[in-house]
């Protein structure tokens, strides 16, 4: 006996995005699910300092340098000089987005996935995880962490280029 076998799709399979490259150059970025900005807590300059989202003030601590390298982008914070580092180079969800002096570790380096809607994730070389409001919560103050891409829009950010 000899048996044939096709195979129909069934559905479209779900896409991934595309890694995107933005140009070189300073930028805000905003949550698509709050409408809050990326921002250095409290504007300190100090290694260590959290990342979180504020209300848009127009402050150099919600403003980042954005330079593509060969193995991802480095993202500077304008008013420090510091670079988005995982803090203690992690690779788990939850782990804090801080500022920290660049060295150069995949824990410091970015790829840009384009959502087709305006908005990108912000991947994180090392682990793959992506930079997410905590919870999904809407109010001022809450953390930047990383965490497992999951279709939510507290992972959406939404760039706009200053200069």
């Amino acid at each position: 006996s000899q048996y044939i076998f096709s195979f129909v799709p069934v559905g479209t399979p779900p896409s991934s995005p595309a890694i995107a490259v933005l140009q070189d150059g300073i930028y805000t970025m905003k949550s698509a699910s709050s409408g809050m900005f990326l921002d250095i807590y409290g504007g300190l300059t100090t290694a260590g300092t959290q990342l979180i989202q504020w209300n848009e003030n127009g402050g150099s601590n919600q403003k980042f340098l954005v330079e593509n390298t060969m193995n991802g982008a480095v993202i500077t914070a304008v008013h420090s000089g510091l670079v988005l580092d995982i803090y203690g180079a992690s690779a788990t969800n939850g782990a804090n987005l801080i500022q920290w002096t660049y060295h150069g570790g995949a824990n410091q380096r970015w790829n840009f996935m384009d959502n087709g809607d305006g908005s990108y994730l912000i991947k994180s070389v090392l682990s793959g995880l992506v930079l997410d409001v905590y919870g999904g919560f809407n109010t001022a103050g809450t953390q930047i962490i990383q965490w497992t891409p999951n279709g939510q829009a507290n992972q959406d950010w939404i760039f706009t280029f200053v200069q």
